[in-house]
């Protein structure tokens, strides 16, 4: 699963030099991001009408700031698609939503 969210955070990630010994150029950054939109056997989830209610709602469970926000947001895209489980490195990040699992790829 990919959504607009996940592929803004990969950009940021893999162009500053703050986050990888090898950050890449922009526009290298934009090849491979297209072959992540463009990828058939990767699904693309959107946020929808109902995101950003969801989002308040989540932000009225968890006490949640700062950059913290992004993670939210993007369970609150999921839930609006149905989706529960994602995967990710980061598994601490989302151990704390309860209506959805996060899992070491």
């Amino acid at each position: 699963m990919s959504a607009p969210q996940v592929l803004a955070e990969f950009f940021a990630t893999i162009t500053n030099p703050k986050r990888v010994t090898q950050p890449i150029a922009p526009d290298q950054a934009i090849e491979e991001l297209e072959k992540y939109f463009l990828c058939p056997w990767i699904a693309k989830i959107y946020p929808k009408e109902d995101t950003l209610k969801i989002t308040i709602d989540l932000l009225k469970k968890y006490p949640i700031t700062r950059m913290q926000i992004f993670d939210l947001q993007l369970v609150a895209t999921m839930l609006s698609n149905a989706v529960l489980h994602i995967y990710t490195f980061n598994q601490a990040d989302f151990a704390k939503y309860s209506e959805i699992t996060a899992l070491l790829p």
